[in-house]
């Protein structure tokens, strides 16, 4: 276990993913000290355990906390039109590296963004059915019905070095998705457009570094068994 000053960085696993250099971001739906929520469980602040920017979101577009609902651990929900955003955050240069832990969604040939940070995004096409795009300046895609399980996203941003996994399964590899950089963080949906995502989150990790294959598999087992894949 890591003794940590800050409470927040402590997990039930033993396993804290800060211990991964580089780790800029960390929000966790399953850590209750992080929500800010309503009395009917719409969450209006979801606080980053690094410190760096809260998310956030007014009532009428707050996306609802949920209770055990996944292996046991609480998730929010973006059903609708919900979404939380960070605001202005300064440019973060690739390479990035995210782990998202969320429900698939149905890509039905709409325009939709589960998550979009600066320049860095994840959305599906707005033309293809089951097409799926990563963007930094350059738009690699692939076409797949990934299905609506529970699943982990682990995504790198390293220009032509790029690539996306699904759980284990490599959906692009060695993509280039140009050079742009990380900012401001945007989950459910983009504020100037595009469909919601309707989907569940249950955490989110960036590193602003790549992360070694060592340091991966730990960050996937502590994933994979927290959330119970």
């Amino acid at each position: 276990m890591s003794y940590l000053v800050n409470p927040y960085m402590v997990t039930a696993s033993g396993f804290d993913p800060d211990t991964i250099s580089g780790l800029g971001a960390w929000y966790d739906a399953d850590d209750l000290s992080t929500i800010t929520k309503t009395g009917a469980n719409l969450v209006t602040n979801w606080a980053d355990k690094k410190g760096s920017a809260d998310l956030v979101q007014g009532t009428s577009e707050a996306p609802l906390w949920v209770s055990a609902d996944q292996n046991g651990k609480d998730i929010i929900n973006f059903a609708s039109s919900k979404y939380m955003d960070t605001g202005g955050l300064s440019a973060i240069s690739q390479p990035t590296t995210w782990y998202i832990a969320l429900t698939g969604f149905a890509s039905t040939g709409t325009l939709k963004r589960p998550m979009w940070s600066g320049s860095q995004q994840v959305f599906t096409s707005n033309s293809t059915a089951n097409g799926w795009k990563l963007y930094a300046g350059e738009e690699p895609s692939f076409t797949e019905d990934i299905g609506t399980s529970f699943q982990i996203w682990r995504i790198v941003f390293n220009s032509s070095s790029s690539f996306w996994y699904v759980n284990a399964s490599a959906k692009m590899d060695g993509v280039d998705t140009g050079t742009g950089s990380a900012g401001g963080l945007a989950i459910g949906a983009a504020s100037d457009g595009g469909a919601p995502s309707d989907n569940k989150v249950g955490e989110i990790l960036r590193y602003d570094a790549t992360v070694s294959s060592g340091d991966n598999t730990l960050i996937m087992d502590y994933l994979d068994t927290k959330w119970g894949l």
